[in-house]
């Protein structure tokens, strides 16, 4: 099972793995929209990772 299988088992109802292309996306909104200030922007779709 390679990677990406992996993190989808973990993410459960998850649609899918994003792409590059949906960050970037997420950054122009950022960076056009002026009422985004200080905010944190979690870009790992749910999944938290468990310490080894």
């Amino acid at each position: 099972m390679d990677i990406n299988n992996k993190i989808a088992v973990i993410a459960g109802g998850a649609s899918g793995l994003g792409e590059a292309t949906d960050i970037a996306q997420v950054a122009q909104f950022i960076i056009e929209n002026d009422y985004v200030n200080g905010e944190v922007v979690r870009t790992d779709g749910g999944i938290r990772m468990q310490p080894k």
